[in-house]
């Protein structure tokens, strides 16, 4: 982030070195030394792509996916991440990962996902480390394995990868394969977040949040989540939404929530699917209740995998609200949930199979 350094790298992008072209992107998209623009970034990854840089087509890819300064493209992102594959870019292969673990424009295959992260890792790509490291962490593909997740983690990191501080911070909030510290937690997140990687000034924020290692401070957490907002960050959209869903930091107020949720939504956040489809069935921030609204939002999370929007699809699915009553299919999205960790679909699995 040095104002040298960005200097020397728009000189260099300036006489056509594309991988200068790539740097330059990187700063106006991440706002170093330099204020934020989407615009200037995409036109700086276009360059370096079309000189033939793997990591520019990756990064271009990325900009149709996040809905950063283009129409969000899930396919002609798909097409730029191929490209980027074709030209040996470790940072290609993990985001063609990315695709298949959150179902964006292909279908959910965690196998696959694991497939390219592994490669993108073995190519030395930290983002393609973090992201090998995450699925040990979550079992998505692979046995649960927090001791190898913190060892790809802490590569990631070492190379000064954004996201692989977040996650190894992450590791130190839990107390996952790690004694639990909340300060080194907080120290992590902190410099993850000064680099700036989008999704640590989430987490960051939920620790001001929640006061964990830090006191609570609800307004710092939602400065957090804006600033991750002005990166163009889905989580953090969707966190601005929560707070004026919930009154936390802002006086309570659903119609702004409900917008935040939609831009959240239509970056692709999961959650923000989720609480549409909540604010929907319960007629909060929205002119009147809508059940099948509903049920399309609870549906397209959950044809992504998130287990909030399988449980309460599977609601829906039992009561007959916004489509036609289904025990059946209520107990296969139960049963889905279930085992993703959602308590209350066990509970209503329970219910269900005693009731007379």
């Amino acid at each position: 982030q040095r104002p040298e350094a960005i200097a020397l790298f728009q000189r260099s992008a300036d006489a056509g070195d594309p991988r200068g072209m790539v740097e330059v992107g990187r700063a106006c998209q991440f706002g170093r030394g330099r204020a934020v623009n989407f615009g200037d970034a995409v036109l700086w990854y276009r360059k370096a792509a079309d000189a033939g840089n793997g990591d520019g087509m990756a990064l271009l890819g990325d900009m149709y996916d996040g809905a950063h300064g283009l129409p969000r493209n899930v396919d002609e992102a798909l097409r730029w991440y191929r490209r980027a594959v074709e030209a040996h870019s470790g940072l290609g292969m993990n985001n063609l990962g990315l695709a298949y673990e959150m179902a964006a424009g292909v279908p959910l295959d965690y196998g696959e996902a694991l497939s390219w992260y592994r490669k993108s890792a073995d190519a030395g790509c930290p983002a393609g480390m973090a992201n090998l490291g995450s699925m040990y962490a979550v079992a998505h593909g692979v046995a649960q394995d927090n001791a190898e997740a913190l060892l790809w983690f802490r590569k990631a990191a070492e190379a000064g990868d954004g996201e692989g501080i977040d996650w190894l911070a992450n590791m130190y909030a839990e107390g996952l394969a790690v004694p639990k510290d909340e300060a080194e937690a907080l120290r992590l997140y902190r410099k993850a977040a000064d680099i700036p990687y989008p999704h640590a000034l989430v987490n960051l924020g939920g620790m001001y949040g929640t006061g964990r290692g830090v006191a609570k401070d609800e307004a710092e957490a939602l400065r957090l989540y804006r600033k991750a907002v002005d990166l163009g960050n889905a989580s953090g959209m969707y966190h601005v939404g929560l707070a004026y869903a919930l009154g936390h930091g802002v006086p309570k107020d659903d119609r702004e929530a409900v917008s935040w949720f939609k831009k959240a939504a239509g970056a692709g956040d999961f959650g923000g699917m989720d609480w549409l489809g909540w604010m929907n069935e319960q007629g909060r921030g929205v002119d009147k209740a809508d059940p099948s609204e509903a049920v399309r939002w609870y549906r397209s999370g959950a044809d992504a995998g998130y287990p909030n929007s399988i449980y309460n699809l599977g609601r829906m699915y039992e009561n007959g609200t916004g489509v036609p009553t289904d025990v059946n299919e209520a107990i296969k999205l139960y049963q889905k949930a279930a085992g993703l960790g959602i308590k209350e679909a066990k509970d209503r699995l329970d219910r269900i199979r005693t009731a007379p």
